[in-house]
């Protein structure tokens, strides 16, 4: 797989409770001041499926793309930590879906490296798949970003939630 390919698709990932084409993730993080939350409904969907269950599924989204509930000091301050740049891209690509365990297994890609993501949605079909995962954001090689002289801590440990169907 190409690495512009890899650059272009993700699915860590994560959701709220609005339906769009390509549905949205939803980042969820702690810290020792607050919990945190990240989304983005901006994503490219290339999803596939044989008898009503998916067969193929390549999701990815701009980095840039999350955006916090907490404004753009935290937005910038997550892009630092992540090191992104405006053409930084999260990827997603199944490996296998294995309908008997309910078990959607693929590889996650930020900034070139990948994570393999198992994980169990609530709803798997060809149209749709939502559900959630937890993993931990040093699994990306991110050093858990310190504030106010080491006062305020981000939590290593994040949820994923997401919600994808097809682009139109």
């Amino acid at each position: 797989m190409s690495s512009i390919f890899k650059k272009a698709v993700f699915a860590s990932i994560l959701v709220g409770s609005f339906a769009f084409a390509g549905g949205h993730v939803e980042v969820l993080g702690t810290s020792t001041l607050h919990d945190w939350k990240m989304q983005s409904s901006e994503l490219k969907v290339n999803m596939q499926g044989t008898e009503g269950k998916p067969s193929k599924l390549e999701v990815s989204m701009v980095a840039e793309t999350l955006k916090s509930t907490e404004g753009k000091s935290m937005d910038k301050n997550a892009y630092k930590a992540m090191h992104v740049t405006p053409e930084s891209v999260i990827t997603y690509v199944m490996k296998s879906y294995d309908p008997a365990t309910n078990t959607l297994s693929g590889v996650v890609n930020l900034n070139g490296k990948d994570v393999d993501i198992s994980t169990q949605p609530k709803i798997a079909t060809d149209k749709e798949i939502e559900g959630s995962f937890k993993t931990k954001i040093t699994d990306f090689g991110i050093v858990p970003p310190k504030f106010m002289l080491g006062a305020m801590k981000v939590g290593d440990e994040i949820t994923i939630n997401y919600k994808i169907t097809p682009d139109n």
